[in-house]
């Protein structure tokens, strides 16, 4: 009923792990999935892109972008997509997402699938406008 997105990090190569933080702030009872995460190597900025139902009713589901600057020990999140979505039991489910980041600029790509079919997305944006838009 409340599936989540977690993050956990080794500053010593392994051998000791952080406890694990969720990196959407969300109410309990809705579902973030399939993430896929990306470092800008010019800033250690670490970017998560994922799938996240609010609405668990409808299903209605949205793209966010979680990122941190203080090393994966906070996140902020942004939703990136402008149309919110309803995948339907009898199309491609809408499970693919990836991100790249690199010197600030981040380049997402997911899918999604409802009554119109499955359509690929991509956007790019600085990570300025990010923070623009991010959930308060």
């Amino acid at each position: 009923g409340d599936t989540d997105i977690w993050f956990l990090r080794s500053v010593n190569f392994g051998d000791y792990w952080t406890s694990p933080l969720n990196v959407h702030n969300d109410e309990l009872g809705t579902h973030q999935y399939a993430p896929w995460m990306a470092v800008d190597q010019s800033s250690g900025y670490v970017y998560v892109i994922y799938f996240s139902q609010q609405e668990r009713e409808s299903n209605l589901t949205d793209v966010y972008v979680a990122y941190s600057t203080d090393s994966g020990n906070s996140f902020k999140n942004a939703r990136i997509n402008q149309l919110s979505f309803t995948p339907v039991a009898t199309a491609t489910p809408a499970t693919f997402a990836s991100i790249s980041v690199h010197k600030g600029i981040v380049a997402a790509a997911w899918t999604t699938s409802d009554q119109a079919g499955t359509v690929v997305w991509a956007c790019s944006l600085k990570h300025d406008e990010l923070e623009k838009i991010t959930m308060k």
